[in-house]
């Protein structure tokens, strides 16, 4: 499916949705805390769960059909940003490197889907996903050089800034996004965060924003911020279960003491 909300503005989002269709929060909340709001928005939803490397339903025949349409709608703006979140966030790198975006922000992106890369790493997000993950292997058009976005960067288009934001406690968030340490144009930031619905606690922090502008200084002092009430929560909630179990054991023994 594909939505296109245009107006006077001179910049463009392309948003890439999940795999279950969601950019982890209600579409209208996500661009009001992205502070996206204003943009000119074309928001790409994959129903065949193929990532768009098959096409779009009966929108774009093939994936280098919507790259096309995708390169020819963004030559008008001055700005061109992509976006995505999970197996969207995958996309988002792709498409933004292919169409030469100036910018690409990814939220917990999958940056593998090659079966030798899949099974050497023994990753089970994709794993369990069989169905769609042979989908993506039957697909007959030739796209397997764009399966593995580490050897993808290693050319670098000149011109794309990648942003990669994931939950610094989620294992294999941490480890997909990895893959493109080093490489040109990227940078990888790592949140308190445990959940793989990384951009909910980005807005439920009021974070959000701070990873499409720039503004890297008032990223960072919320970030400390938001990390020490993470640290005094946990010792607020270490402390309690010490304070329970201290009881318990007082408690234990001055029944046996009556007894």
């Amino acid at each position: 499916m594909l939505i296109e909300d245009f107006n006077d503005s001179k910049k463009l989002v392309i948003v890439f949705p999940g795999l279950n269709g969601k950019i982890n929060s209600p579409d209208n909340i996500f661009f009001l805390s992205a502070g996206l709001a204003n943009y000119n928005k074309i928001i790409i939803y994959d129903r065949t769960l193929c990532l768009t490397l098959s096409g779009i339903d009966s929108f774009f025949s093939s994936f280098n059909e919507m790259i096309y349409y995708l390169k020819t709608k963004s030559k008008k703006y001055k700005e061109i940003l992509v976006t995505g979140n999970s197996g969207g966030g995958f996309t988002a790198i792709l498409v933004g490197y292919l169409i030469n975006a100036d910018k690409v922000v990814a939220f917990a992106p999958y940056t593998y889907l090659d079966r030798e890369t899949v099974i050497l790493r023994n990753d089970p997000g994709i794993l369990s996903m069989k169905r769609i993950f042979n989908k993506i292997e039957n697909i007959k058009d030739p796209i397997d050089k764009f399966k593995n976005l580490n050897n993808l960067l290693e050319f670098y288009n000149g011109k794309t800034k990648f942003y990669i934001h994931v939950s610094r406690f989620n294992k294999w968030d941490s480890r997909r996004a990895s893959e493109l340490l080093g490489k040109p144009g990227v940078k990888i930031f790592y949140h308190p965060f445990k959940s793989h619905a990384i951009i909910s606690s980005l807005v439920n922090s009021g974070l959000l924003s701070s990873c499409f502008n720039n503004n890297l200084f008032s990223y960072n002092k919320n970030r400390k911020k938001l990390v020490i009430e993470i640290f005094n929560d946990l010792i607020y909630k270490e402390l309690s279960r010490f304070v329970f179990k201290f009881k318990s054991k007082v408690k234990r023994l001055f029944r046996l003491n009556i007894k």
